[in-house]
């Protein structure tokens, strides 16, 4: 599973071309919206103008789903478990650490929650593709 065959670098490179602009975008949005609602302060536009970043994420969205529909069955296999896996494993940390909110622990943004899925399920990912390889 380690060698890649012609099919799955194609796929790698075309999901790079598909998955880079959109996150430059957002990246660079990211960046620019605040800055734009401090000089223009807020109005009715400025929640439209917030939730505009979420668009970039929909093409990121969109250039993942495509990767995955694209890879074989077993890799597809390896996606599905390690999707699984991580939702288990964050539903877990989720509901445990709701109930040392509610001994007065601090709250965490859904935003902070929201960039800590990504690299539980790269981990996982990681880990199942090893189990898989027999390593």
């Amino acid at each position: 599973m380690s060698n890649f065959t012609y099919k799955e670098i194609k796929n790698k490179k075309i999901y790079l071309w598909e998955f880079w602009p959109p996150m430059i975008v957002y990246m660079v949005w990211v960046f620019i919206v605040p800055e734009i609602l401090d000089k223009i302060g807020d109005g009715w536009w400025a929640v439209p103008l917030t939730l505009s970043q979420i668009i970039p994420l929909v093409f990121v969205a969109r250039a993942m789903i495509r990767f995955v529909d694209r890879c074989d069955e077993l890799m597809k296999l390896v996606y599905m478990k390690s999707a699984v896996t991580s939702l288990i494993i964050f539903t877990f940390v989720c509901m445990g650490y709701g109930f040392l909110e509610f001994r007065g622990y601090p709250s965490i943004p859904l935003f902070l929650i929201g960039t800590i899925v990504i690299p539980v399920y790269f981990m996982s990912v990681f880990i199942i593709r090893k189990k898989l390889d027999g390593k």
